[in-house]
């Protein structure tokens, strides 16, 4: 079950299980919204609120009647086991289901902070504890385990998936991406325009940039921090120079269009967008962030090291992270971070060879996620989990 099935990574990875789970499996697909843009093939029940209040009372209530209705169908449908996607779904499910399947795709201590991030340090340990948990990467993994106490036993890591060969056709399929009239290298950035996704930073890089070279950059996505960077681009005088496109449902035509992918965000829990890139066979730029970039890029790294500045790792160039805390968007004298981009991603236009190099081997990585070897390690915790009768008891 979900909030809803639209727009963000987590939703993706969701819709490709339901895809591609064996046709024995009877799927049913529990919505909070009736907001559907990617496929499925599961029966939907959609138990969309009135409640749209955002204030505390109003989320509150809204939170009382989703559990409310959560519970019939868990009674009406008596599943084997029920999985959840995303924070909301996770906690109700972990309360209401005999046998829960958590999947975490982000930090949890990253999201929040002073009350609302102790309130998670008390929470969680109480109620996921009940449930088996899926993280998407080794970083989020060991948060559940060593920040809440989890039990590693019940805590796995699955990678989502990522289907290059079903990547590359719809990257072939694009129409009007290709625009021959432009002649300069092009940027690229994908994801969800808010402060954790950090294009502030792209976009101050990239003025810089463009003092030094010439070049364009494109923003795949669309999101509350969109006319703040709008604005920030107007002030930095390169609003003539960034493409500001939206959300698109299929992005790869114009990812694929890109000399350099680049991943800018303070928090990641994978980093589906860079795997995209590489299929697409693109070289990738990504802030060494917490969860998932340096598990993608630098695999058997320690996950708890970050690049003193700019690491050309085994699979893309990794930079060091920028503080989330600090807002230097309006200052003139760009970040230690900032500089590592710059570098990086200068660095990657003007060498070829690198390119090419790299254009190479991330495309090697892509195809280590296979969809098919994801859903049967899913497939397996589902049936562990549904015969799993110590648990239901205890």
């Amino acid at each position: 079950m979900a909030t809803h099935l639209a727009y963000g990574g987590a939703e993706r990875v969701l819709s490709e299980l339901s895809l591609r789970l064996p046709g024995h499996i009877e799927q049913v697909l529990v919505l909070f919204q009736n907001s559907i843009t990617y496929p499925h093939r599961a029966r939907l029940i959609c138990l969309e609120s009135e409640s749209a209040s955002l204030a505390f009372y109003g989320r509150a209530f809204r939170l009382v009647e989703r559990a409310s209705r959560l519970r019939r169908v868990i009674e009406t449908e008596r599943p084997d086991c029920v999985v959840g996607f995303l924070d909301e779904a996770n906690f109700l499910v972990a309360m209401l289901a005999r046998r829960a399947i958590l999947t975490v795709h982000a930090g949890l201590s990253r999201k929040a902070r002073s009350l609302a991030r102790r309130l998670l340090e008390a929470v969680v340990p109480l109620v996921f504890r009940r449930a088996w948990i899926v993280a998407v990467s080794e970083g989020c993994r060991g948060e559940l385990v060593e920040k809440y106490r989890l039990p590693s036993e019940r805590v796995l890591t699955i990678n989502n998936p990522i289907d290059v060969e079903g990547i590359r056709r719809a990257a072939a399929d694009g129409v009007g991406a290709h625009d021959e009239t432009c002649t300069v290298p092009r940027i690229v950035c994908a994801g969800r325009l808010s402060p954790e996704k950090g294009q502030a930073h792209l976009i101050r890089v990239f003025a810089a940039l463009r003092a030094k070279l010439a070049c364009r950059l494109m923003l795949i996505g669309s999101g509350e921090c969109e006319q703040e960077l709008r604005r920030l681009s107007a002030d930095l005088g390169v609003e003539e120079g960034i493409a500001f496109l939206g959300w698109r449902p299929n992005p790869h035509p114009y990812v694929a269009c890109g000399a350099v992918f680049v991943l800018p965000s303070h928090l990641e829990g994978f980093g589906n967008v860079l795997l995209e890139a590489m299929a697409c066979g693109v070289p990738v730029v990504a802030s060494d962030c917490r969860y998932g970039p340096r598990e993608i890029l630098a695999p058997g790294s320690d996950r708890r090291r970050t690049t003193g500045s700019v690491e050309f790792a085994e699979f893309g160039v990794l930079v060091t992270p920028c503080d989330e805390r600090k807002r230097c968007w309006q200052d003139e004298t760009l970040t230690t971070h900032e500089h590592a981009l710059l570098s990086a991603i200068e660095t990657l236009l003007r060498d070829h060879v690198l390119r090419a190099e790299y254009t190479r081997r991330g495309a090697q990585r892509a195809g280590d996620f296979d969809p098919e070897k994801i859903v049967n390690q899913y497939v397996r915790l589902m049936k562990q989990v549904a015969s799993d009768d110590v648990w239901v008891t205890g």
